[in-house]
């Protein structure tokens, strides 16, 4: 088995990384429209609708938009004659390759932060080699508390042109 380098590994933790970055709010109302409108409607008051895509941005926005994309996909090729009642029914398609993609992103991060503990121990001397085993940061998730993120409601009054959510 091959050894592979610092920069090799962080390259492979940055991609981790990058294939658990959350969809924007945008994008996840945008696909939730898109499911709930299909087929027969039944006319909601205005609060209960806004509150419903309170519920799917919240429930989904730890979720990256190809794995959104792809359950939405998949309950819409899927025996389904009715929308998705919450984002558990809909990303349960795609839970193996989320759980898959989130587990690869601990290894990855595990593994460069025993890197970093064995080259402090060794006491390195150059700055370059202590920035090799810098650890990236989840971008955006709920795992990450140094990006907080605005609250739902907030993120929707913004969607909706400055109305109340």
């Amino acid at each position: 088995m091959a050894q592979a380098s610092v920069s090799q590994i962080r390259a492979a933790c940055d991609l981790a990384s990058e294939l658990i970055r959350p969809a924007t709010a945008e994008h996840i109302l945008a696909k939730v429209e898109l499911l709930l409108n299909r087929g027969f409607q039944s006319s909601k008051p205005q609060q209960i609708e806004k509150a419903l895509y309170s519920e799917w941005l919240e429930d989904l926005m730890d979720y990256p938009a190809d794995l959104i994309n792809l359950a939405c996909k998949n309950w819409r090729n899927g025996n389904n004659k009715r929308a998705p009642y919450g984002a558990g029914e809909l990303m349960e398609s795609v839970k193996a390759e989320w759980t898959k993609r989130l587990s690869n992103y601990s290894k990855c991060r595990d593994i460069l932060l025993l890197i970093q503990k064995a080259k402090h121990e060794k006491q390195v001397a150059t700055p370059e080699e202590r920035n090799l085993v810098k650890i990236p940061k989840m971008k955006g998730t709920y795992r990450d508390q140094s990006q907080k993120c605005r609250p739902v409601n907030e993120q929707l009054k913004a969607l909706l042109g400055g109305k109340d959510a």
